[in-house]
């Protein structure tokens, strides 16, 4: 199984909050570590108890050492964040050392004054974005600033802070981007968009008994026009294509443009097809960089063991590099630098 879509179900929500009034969808969430070491949650009270955990403490590790997904991140009193990267990491997570600032961003000490000059690209995405399983110079969030302090030179300098947290889905990004990326005052937000964000949650609402609870994957015993009545109801308004249309209205009021770029795995041209309504909706700026990545990797001939972590899709350093080096130059003919 693809390991993001793990991580969805690592942490799995089925939300019932007030959405203007009527009731909506408020939080369910399953937390797994990718060595089986997790909990099930029926409720967020439950999982950010949870958190207390003696495993989050920090001495708890792994048999390689590393510390497990419940000591690298916090509960959020946001019913849409739910939780965020704990401040001040320093410390061996995925295999790699990982450390966070003091707002949990596997970025640098930022400012929230932004200096003169500087052009400032807020990174919303899950675990590729954070940049799994390598180290953080190597991921594309810095590669890209590398980049684009490279390509373009009528800007003093380029900054891009990684709001990336593993396991989260487009909603969250969204609430994240509002509450703490727009602090930073970003002149641009780029959301990466991995295939598994339209992925249905774990566990559903038996529609029988309000008290139980029934995997999604049960969903096939019910009639069809049931079946998508239940999704449709409890993804109401946390979709990507409804969050995406939140976030351009955000962005619009703040004055930031905002970007979206699809992983391109072998299936993105489906994935841009689905978001496709986001075109006449928004003024979201789609970044298609799918068939320049193809063509690097026939060139140069490369494998999927150059591509992919072992026995693990998360992108290694070299596909980090070259998703990098393309968004930047992407975004650098966005903005017509020279």
């Amino acid at each position: 199984m693809h390991l993001e879509c793990l991580m969805k179900e690592k942490i799995i929500l089925i939300a019932f909050g007030t959405i203007i009034g009527l009731l909506g969808a408020f939080g369910l969430f399953l937390l797994r570590s990718p060595h089986g070491e997790g909990v099930e949650f029926e409720n967020v009270d439950e999982f950010r108890q949870a958190l207390q955990d003696p495993r989050g403490n920090g001495r708890y590790r792994r048999p390689d050492g590393s510390l497990p997904f419940v000591a690298v991140i916090e509960s959020s009193p946001s019913d849409d964040i739910i939780y965020t990267l704990r401040p001040h990491l320093n410390d061996n997570f995925t295999g790699v050392n990982v450390k966070t600032n003091s707002l949990g961003m596997r970025s640098p000490e930022r400012p929230t004054e932004k200096a003169p000059n500087v052009y400032r690209i807020a990174l919303m995405g899950d675990s590729f974005a954070f940049g799994w399983g390598v180290e953080q110079d190597k991921g594309f969030a810095q590669v890209m600033e590398d980049s684009l302090n490279s390509l373009c030179k009528g800007i003093n300098r380029f900054e891009v802070l990684n709001f990336g947290i593993p396991g989260y889905a487009t909603f969250q990004e969204v609430a994240l981007f509002q509450e703490r990326a727009l602090q930073f005052k970003p002149d641009a937000v780029l959301f990466f968009f991995v295939e598994n964000d339209f992925d249905f949650p774990f566990f559903i609402k038996d529609k029988s008994n309000s008290n139980a609870l029934m995997r999604s994957l049960s969903l096939g015993a019910l009639e069809g026009s049931e079946s998508q009545k239940v999704r449709r109801e409890l993804l109401r308004g946390r979709d990507p294509v409804s969050s995406f249309i939140k976030l351009d209205e955000v962005a619009r009021q703040e004055g930031v443009v905002a970007f979206l770029a699809v992983n391109p795995r072998k299936n993105w041209r489906a994935i841009l097809k689905k978001l496709s309504p986001l075109r006449d909706k928004t003024s979201i700026r789609f970044i298609e960089f799918g068939d320049k990545f193809e063509r690097i990797v026939a060139d140069n001939r490369y494998t999927d063991s150059d591509m992919n972590l072992p026995n693990d899709p998360h992108p290694t350093a070299l596909r980090h590099r070259i998703y990098g080096e393309l968004l930047a130059q992407e975004i650098g003919q966005a903005l017509s630098c020279e």
